[in-house]
């Protein structure tokens, strides 16, 4: 007999159908992207754009320059990612692009069909949110809700779909209480991306200071990488002109999807960080008190990391291919409604849908993309999917809830 808040977990691998219809889904994928990749390429528009940019600037720096210093391909191509992922990105340099196309866009479309399985997996395998299983259906009403945001990922050539990958799996290795593994793959990704650092607060709340610690420890060894080819001296440098690299990008990125971007657009105050800064106070101080109500169970943890993962691309000026990082989010708000079986509450799903989903020039023309970009309306999509999620959460549902350690 179990006692109570133990749990029995499904040996059946995570990353493996475990059905005739998750089978299908799988393949459905599959055929997406390969679809996609093949209408690209007739329509000469496999561009991969910011894949070029990881290419060129991976080739000049181990040819001995500072990838730092101008754009590569387009004009806003700049390389402003860590010194490190020049290491993650350096296998490329031995190949042709059109071979490293093939390979990114292959990883790609793994990185999506590995991600959707764990994210499904979570809650089937895990129960986080209920014993019963849920119908793979809902991860077609994932994929549909995404989809545009995955055509663009695709087409650009993009790491968002590899910085998901990181992420489920960490979540994953988490569950199963593989912390050596949870800090390689999230230090991985926070190398790639730094701004998801934010991820992390809820660990520091729940007090996994640990994997925390880890975490640190592996990304000093990777910020100290580049020493190997460049010396202190050279690895300072890089270091410099990153941050330079990221303090300009605003200057040539626009996006009215940041939280102070909307803001201004509906009340004409202007100020690119005040209103961030109150919103993440605001959803620190919601996980604080539910850490004081002694809500202390690993879904609560999950839970809050796709929230800030989520909101990431609301508080930053940034590409909206960095919104399939609200697919967990996504999925863990469809199995709320699922549960609590208001329909008033799909109602709002739909609005958010309707706002986040439908972004492409090809379904609405010119002028009214125009107004749809302009007004940010990607961004309140997925600010109404926050919500949504956090006043579901809020709201008791019968599940098994498994205790954090320590």
């Amino acid at each position: 007999m179990k006692r109570a808040g133990e749990h029995s977990f499904n040996k059946q691998s995570a990353l493996l159908p475990h059905s005739t219809g998750e089978w299908v889904f799988m393949l459905f994928l599959v055929a997406f992207c390969l679809l996609f990749t093949l209408v690209e390429l007739k329509n000469g528009r496999l561009w991969t754009n910011d894949l070029r940019v990881y290419y060129e600037a991976t080739n000049d720096f181990f040819a001995g320059n500072n990838p730092y210093q101008h754009a590569y391909g387009l004009a806003t191509g700049f390389f402003k990612y860590p010194p490190s992922t020049l290491y993650l990105f350096s296998p490329q340099s031995w190949m042709s692009f059109g071979t490293a196309q093939l390979i990114h866009i292959v990883m790609l479309s793994s990185s999506l069909i590995v991600s959707m399985s764990l994210i499904r997996n979570w809650v089937n395998q895990f129960q986080l949110f209920g014993n019963k299983p849920v119908s793979i259906g809902f991860s077609y009403l994932l994929f549909a809700t995404v989809a545009i945001h995955l055509t663009r990922e695709l087409h650009m050539g993009n790491v968002n779909l590899l910085l998901l990958l990181l992420f489920c799996l960490g979540i994953q290795a988490f569950l199963t209480k593989k912390m050596l593994a949870f800090a390689v793959f999230w230090s991985l990704m926070l190398m790639l991306k730094p701004i998801l650092i934010l991820v992390v607060i809820p660990l520091i709340i729940y007090n996994q200071l640990k994997v925390v610690f880890m975490m640190a420890g592996i990304g000093l060894l990777l910020a100290l990488l580049p020493i190997i080819q460049v010396g202190w001296a050279g690895n300072v440098q890089l270091w410099q002109d990153w941050f330079s690299a990221v303090a300009a990008h605003g200057d040539y990125l626009t996006s009215f999807n940041s939280i102070g971007s909307l803001v201004h657009q509906f009340t004409g105050f202007s100020s690119d960080w005040l209103f961030s800064i109150l919103f993440l106070a605001f959803l620190v101080t919601l996980m604080v008190r539910e850490r004081f109500k002694g809500k202390t169970s690993i879904s609560n943890v999950v839970a809050w990391t796709c929230v800030l993962s989520a909101a990431v691309p609301n508080f930053f000026v940034t590409d909206t291919e960095h919104f399939l990082l609200s697919m967990p989010l996504i999925y863990m708000l469809i199995i709320h409604l699922i549960k609590h079986k208001k329909w008033v509450w799909w109602s709002v799903f739909a609005l958010g849908m309707l706002f986040f989903s439908f972004n492409s020039s090809d379904l609405l023309g010119p002028d009214l993309t125009d107004i749809v970009f302009n007004y940010g309306f990607l961004g309140m999509g997925n600010l109404i999917f926050i919500g949504l999620f956090l006043g579901l959460k809020s709201k008791p549902i019968q599940s098994q809830q498994i205790e954090l350690a320590g």
